[in-house]
């Protein structure tokens, strides 16, 4: 009987899910899903043969995540470049999730509390994770399939280990792996879990603690992988301070908890424009912020429930990696995916803990409504990028990349007055990126004179020391030159880019196209065949070589480029190449 109510309340909850998301169902494709699925070649395959599952593994454009593309490409495979399939399937992700954290809550709870009435305290911490409204910005968010990918495999390691099954537990921190790297933190996270096991051992406390130092010291110091010149080049290229950021950050953290705590559906964003510290006061919620983490830190050591201490010390963890040193953007709310477990799982504990036991299932139907309802009305903004970008705007009303976005996704629909005026009002921020000064550019050339945008341009790479890739503006300029008909001007423009950026596959292909098509066919060939080099999976690289290589044998100039051009045809097979007549 108990088993049947069980069941019958996670059938509930699943059927609860699905309610809330079917608004995000037919969502767009918005923010990253576009560099990382609508315009990823290397995910867009049309059979299943060896050579495009290894175009697919081998694909890094949001980092080393194989496991992610080859489900995104799956997904185009069976069906196309249909929104609707790719937000279902990580709807199914999510509902296992639901059902994992059921699961490894329930296990946790027989392990550390030692009691097998850990039931309810599951069934809540499944329902609160299920419904809660900041789950939307990973689930409905088409790429972070990341996320749940990487969340779905280590629910399985930590359930795998509970039940003693330690190979397999590894073999699903492999596979979170391939979905993204945050997978690492499983390690500190089954470590807490066996330290709390064998009674706060301070023996294992130790060494696990000088290992994970050790570790930390390899990966950062310049004798091992040196991440932390990296992090600083990082820090460099995004224009932000390594300070201000780990200071900023634990006020992200209690940003995030006040969400799940007060759901209200207009206080989410996909872009942010957090404000950074400049110091432990400014402002002063920095050093609450920071008190506030310290104390966490400490509860996990003197509080005597094993239950509270592990999953306390999860949602530190899990938070532990992108909201720290490393180089990334401010805040997502889709970074609370994995961390929100043990949030989840406490919430669900505190509710058993009630001392008015009737007066429990009055308190998590009132909870579950309140993030169901809103849950609900955040995914109806998924279902339009441009109602995303307008939330964003009215949060953040000088967040430069949702005005920017804002442009495009309107220059798209035709409304091209409204579009301008979303690029105008970018510029005003003084932004850093490149491609909103190439896009006002492009309007000048278009609306004045190709000779005004390259004049613009120019007083760019002179006055905007700190722009993110210069050698960008110099290939726009070397393009409009281009456009011009002004060969002399183009070639210098292209060999400035090349000098400040020899490894840009952008720039080797239109450069080495620009020579070719002016009689230079050695040096067009050498830099569109080191274009291919850097990347012989991009479409266009190999569509020029190959025409190259045709036009070449044509002019009985480079005999030897027959076997060559068969290969570039085996690889571009995809991309409507002329079929080889030899």
């Amino acid at each position: 009987m108990k088993n049947k109510k069980v069941s019958i309340i996670l059938i509930v909850t699943i059927i609860i899910t699905v309610i809330i998301y079917l608004p995000s169902l037919n969502g767009d494709f918005i923010f990253d899903d576009f560099n990382n699925i609508v315009y990823n070649y290397r995910v867009l395959i049309k059979d299943l043969t060896p050579i495009s599952i290894m175009q697919v593994l081998t694909c890094t454009k949001g980092g080393i995540r194989p496991l992610s593309y080859l489900s995104i490409a799956l997904n185009y495979y069976f069906f196309g470049m249909e929104p609707f399939y790719y937000h279902l399937v990580n709807l199914i992700f999510h509902l296992l999730n639901i059902i994992l954290v059921f699961f490894v809550v329930k296990k946790v709870w027989e392990r550390l509390e030692a009691n097998k009435n850990g039931e309810n305290a599951a069934l809540i911490s499944a329902l609160f994770f299920a419904t809660a409204t900041i789950q939307t910005s990973a689930v409905s968010y088409i790429v972070q399939r990341m996320a749940l990918g990487m969340t779905l495999f280590s629910l399985l390691s930590i359930l795998l280990y509970l039940n003693k099954k330690y190979f397999y537990s590894f073999v699903c921190i492999i596979l979170a792996f391939g979905f993204k790297e945050n997978a690492v933190l499983i390690f500190p996270i089954l470590f807490f879990l066996y330290w709390l096991e064998n009674g706060k051992d301070k023996k294992i406390f130790a060494y696990g603690t000088a290992f994970f130092i050790l570790i930390t010291i390899l990966a950062l110091s310049p004798y091992g992988f040196n991440l932390y010149k990296s992090f600083q080049n990082g820090y460099k290229l995004k224009g932000m301070p390594m300070g201000g950021k780990i200071l900023t950050e634990p006020r992200v953290i209690f940003h995030y908890l006040s969400l799940v705590f007060f759901p209200y559906f207009k206080r989410f964003a996909l872009n942010y424009n957090y404000p950074l510290s400049t110091s432990l006061f400014n402002p002063v919620t920095t050093l609450l912020s920071l008190i506030g983490i310290i104390l966490s830190i400490a509860f996990v050591f003197v509080c005597k429930r094993k239950y509270l201490s592990f999953f306390t010390s999860f949602i530190l963890i899990g938070l532990s990696l992108e909201n720290s040193i490393i180089p990334l953007d401010i805040a997502y709310e889709y970074r609370m995916y994995f961390p929100l477990i043990g949030l989840s799982a406490i919430i669900g504990y505190l509710f058993v803990k009630i001392e008015y036991k009737k007066l429990i299932p009055t308190l998590v139907i009132l909870l579950i409504c309140f993030n169901a309802i809103n849950t609900y009305k955040r995914n109806e903004q998924y279902k339009d990028y441009i109602s995303i970008l307008q939330q964003d705007l009215k949060l953040y009303p000088n967040n430069v990349r949702a005005l920017y976005n804002m442009y495009i996704m309107l220059l798209k629909k035709g409304e091209k007055a409204k579009a301008i005026k979303y690029l105008k009002e970018s510029l005003k921020y003084n932004p850093r990126v490149y491609n909103i000064y190439a896009s006002y550019a492009d309007f000048l050339a278009n609306k004045r004179s190709i000779d005004d945008a390259i004049e613009y341009l120019k007083n760019i790479l002179k006055t905007k020391k700190d722009i993110d890739k210069p050698h960008l503006i110099m290939w726009k300029i070397a393009k409009l030159y281009e456009k011009k008909n002004d060969r002399q001007n183009a070639l210098h423009w292209y060999s400035e880019a090349m000098k400040k950026h020899p490894d840009s596959i952008k720039i080797r292909r239109d450069y080495g196209l620009f020579l070719f098509n002016n009689g230079k066919y050695y040096y067009g060939y050498l830099n569109e065949a080191k274009g291919y080099e850097l990347d012989n999976y991009n479409p266009l690289t190999v569509y020029y070589l190959a025409k190259m290589t045709k036009v070449l044998k044509m002019k009985e100039k480079f005999k030897f480029f027959s076997n060559f051009y068969k290969s570039l045809y085996q690889k571009g097979r995809y991309y409507n190449l002329p079929k080889p007549v030899f």
